[in-house]
């Protein structure tokens, strides 16, 4: 019996509005029951609620991770809960003081079990010598400041970077492509700065006598803020529910075809020159989430006074009318050397010193006082004023919290001698050029590839797994390992303990059982239904997911505090699987089977987020860390080597980016991991002859030339292959699908691959092998090929 003892009143934030109800507080818990009686949008409980039918919602306190105090209408009293499952939940109080009795209660919650985040000062040293992109680090500055994906009116704001979307074609290593990061947007075009200097004198010289005249609390040069609920939806109307806020807005309809999102260069226009009162910076998403250019919906939106129709946003000829293709372009604009040396600037007036007082006056960056903290709603005695102004208030937008007292501090001049400057060639788009390829095996900007280490493995090994502490693992068959890697601070994961202290599942033993391997002891866990056997299992978030000959799918808990019962999925008709395959930064589960259907699941809340299929039999499969990406080789089942195969980009959301064939038959498929905009990331494919072919994760195009096996490795193809964390080695396993006898060639070898000019770490080079009866760690850089047992 989970014993409640607090309980108070609040309401729980989405986007658009609160749900009232109640929050409780035991031990092991906190819950949110909804109050019935209070009236609230069903759309807006859904939200909150997700798929619960109960009128609660449960957040176990050992998933939270983080706790921060929030400002919600300008005013301190909320709360935002930030969880292991990456969902965070905003909760508002009547008072500050009812905020801060909720959080000492939280505090003394035995379950609970903070991570330890970094302070201001360590995140900006961070970025400053390399650590942290530009986008990673301003999300931690909007996260700070109080910038919420649960509230519209504080949502997270990025910065307008790439200035010219009318060329056809586009160079990131010339200046005048971008903004200037130095000045608002409003005066982009310096010719527009006399006009809101003059606004700001005459609103002071107005108010000295008589402020009370003119309904204000104090000058300003813009009107309007750069962020707010109609911003956010402006940009995100194609996108469900955001559609559906923005027809609630509109009363039930869209806007003027004329002032709807329809075209980026049109945004860009009238948000630096054309327009008064559109001083618009842009969002997270539009750096990452292709899918809000496209109307994939279908929606009506209305003709133009032009007769042109509004459908999909007109984009850029230099990124040829490619939403996915515009998205990667601004990411690398957004990390290119130039955005990073005049970001600090930019950051002054949104986060910085620069936000108000004499620096925000100078910089013209001065906005309406009611987007800033200290703007009394109940100043005025009249209640219809009163009602004014806290419209202002939910309407107009809400300034950060300020960060930063002095000048943000500027990357050293150290980065600056030996910047590496973008390579041409291979040029990956045609209309785009200073396109950054990043330092991997195979990448065009290192030199080729070469073997570094071999070494051939006696027993067998079926799959190399990178783990997040930045080691590779070698797995036996009808093996995956069950870790949980735990962070020390967000985003920093304890090492990896010794290769005889990893936990691993393991089945096919002749009892039909998948047994746990924790703590150095074994245990049954798993029966499969009379009559059907497993397959496949894989593991993600503390459950392990087992895939069964007959198709289904089955999740077991395994945290020591979770019921031996398991969960069966719905059956969706999927035949014998070929793959199982978890991606933990994007919290879904794929599985494919030999028919080529595919379904993808969220292995947070177990539910199915969508189905696909691919026209043959899948090989291999894999999903991008960094993008979410699923790279499928499929083709004929039973195909013989000289056969082709298909490789398919899909992306998360389910659309088909790119797909090429393949000569060769794809045994093996990985993708390198290297954070976006730094790198373009690559599809490793390994073939059945032994050769591994390289492919751009942006057009699905060949890198390079394959890596031909080395002459240990020749006859064998190509079982399991993955990159390093780093990507500065390639870890390839060549074997025979049977072992044969009185063969004189080694049935299984491993091979290591690295490019001239990066020289990997012993630790980037940490090989765990699980294979073997006692797990070990096998030794870098070793030239000795015996093997050890």
């Amino acid at each position: 019996m989970d014993r409640v003892r607090y309980m108070t009143p609040c309401e729980v934030i989405a986007l658009d509005g609160g749900v009232p109800g109640e929050v409780l507080i035991s031990d092991s818990n906190l819950y949110f029951v909804v109050d019935r009686t209070a009236s609230t949008g069903s759309s807006v409980a859904g939200m909150v609620l997700g798929s619960s039918e109960c009128g609660y919602q449960r957040w176990p306190c050992e998933d939270i991770r983080e706790l921060h105090r929030r400002r919600y209408e300008l005013r301190e009293c909320a709360v935002e809960l930030f969880m292991s499952t990456g969902h965070t939940h905003l909760i508002t109080f009547s008072t500050t003081e009812a905020r801060e009795r909720f959080l000492t209660e939280v505090f003394t919650c035995p379950g609970l079990q903070l991570v330890e985040c970094d302070s201001l000062a360590d995140l900006t040293q961070r970025w400053r010598d390399g650590s942290l992109t530009n986008f990673e680090y301003l999300m931690h500055l909007n996260k700070m400041a109080g910038r919420t994906f649960n509230d519209l009116m504080q949502y997270p704001v990025f910065p307008f970077v790439v200035r010219d979307y009318r060329s056809a074609s586009l160079d990131l290593s010339d200046p005048a492509v971008y903004r200037d990061l130095r000045r608002p947007m409003g005066v982009q075009d310096p010719t527009r700065e006399a006009y809101y200097v003059e606004r700001y004198k005459y609103l002071q010289s107005e108010m000295f006598g008589s402020p009370e005249r003119l309904g204000i609390d104090g000058p300003y040069h813009y009107g309007t803020h750069y962020s707010n609920s109609g911003i956010v939806l402006h940009f995100l109307v194609r996108m469900p529910p955001f559609t559906q806020l923005f027809l609630k807005f509109q009363d039930g309809n869209f806007d003027l075809p004329d002032r709807t999102f329809h075209s980026v260069e049109q945004v860009w226009r009238l948000s630096s020159s054309a327009s008064n009162t559109d001083f618009k910076e842009l969002i997270p998403e539009f750096y990452f989430l292709h899918e809000m250019f496209a109307n994939s919906q279908g929606f009506q939106i209305g003709r133009r006074q032009s007769g042109q129709s509004v459908d999909s946003v007109v984009l850029p000829d230099w990124c040829q009318h490619s939403a996915r293709l515009l998205v990667l372009v601004l990411r690398q604009a957004l990390e290119s050397e130039l955005v990073r040396r005049e970001l600090p600037h930019w950051i002054d007036l949104v986060f910085g010193y620069k936000q108000t007082g004499p620096a925000a006056v100078q910089a013209v960056n001065v906005f309406h006082p009611a987007t800033y903290v200290g703007y009394d709603i109940h100043r005025c005695e009249d209640a219809m004023a009163r009602q004014a102004r806290l419209t202002m208030v939910r309407t107009y937008g809400q300034m950060p919290r300020r960060l930063f007292r002095s000048a943000h501090p500027h990357i050293p001049d150290r980065t600056h001698v030996n910047i590496q400057l973008p390579v041409k060639e291979p040029a990956l788009l045609p209309t785009v050029t200073g396109l950054r390829w990043g330092e991997y095996v195979g990448s065009p900007e290192c030199s080729a590839p070469a073997v570094v280490w071999q070494r051939p493995l006696g027993a067998p090994v079926r799959r190399l797994r990178t783990v997040p502490a930045g080691a590779v693992l070698a797995l036996p068959p009808s093996t995956c390992c069950t870790q949980l890697w735990r962070e020390t601070r967000r985003h920093v994961v304890t090492p990896p303990p010794p290769a005889d202290q990893i936990s691993f599942a393991n089945w096919g033993q002749p009892d039909g059982l998948v047994r746990l391997r924790q703590a150095q002891k074994t245990q049954p866990v798993v029966a499969p239904p009379p009559g059907d056997k497993v397959d496949l299992c894989a593991f993600s978030a503390g459950r392990l997911w087992v895939g069964l000959s007959s198709g289904a799918v089955h999740v077991y808990d395994t945290r020591p505090a979770a019921a031996a019962a398991g969960v069966r999925l719905v059956r969706l008709g999927l035949r014998r699987l070929a793959a199982l395959e978890p991606c933990d930064s994007f919290s879904v589960m794929v599985a494919a089977d030999r028919g080529g259907s595919m379904a993808i699941w969220d292995t947070n809340t177990l539910e199915l987020v969508r189905r696909l299929s691919v026209a043959g039999a899948v090989h291999s499969l894999a999903v991008s860390p960094t993008a979410g990406d699923l790279i499928v080789a499929y083709g004929e089942w039973d195909a013989p080597a000289a056969a082709a195969s298909t490789l398919e980009l899909i992306t998360i959301n389910g659309r088909t980016a790119a797909h090429r064939g393949c000569p060769r038959k794809v045994t093996a498929v990985t993708v390198s991991a290297l954070t976006e905009g730094r790198a373009v990331n690559v599809v490793a494919a390994g073939h059945e002859e032994g050769t591994v072919t390289l492919w751009d994760t942006w057009l699905l195009r060949p890198v390079g030339e394959p890596l031909a096996p080395p002459p240990a490795a020749v006859g064998l193809q190509v079982t399991s292959l993955c990159y390093s964390a780093t990507g500065h080695l390639l870890y390839v396993l060549h074997g025979r699908s049977v072992p044969l006898p009185d063969q004189a060639k080694p049935s299984q070898v491993l091979v290591l691959w690295t490019s001239g000019g990066v020289k990997p770490t012993a630790r980037a080079a940490r090989l765990l092998d699980l294979s073997t009866r006692r797990p070990r760690e096998l030794p870098a850089w070793s030239c000795d090929t015996s093997d050890e047992e």
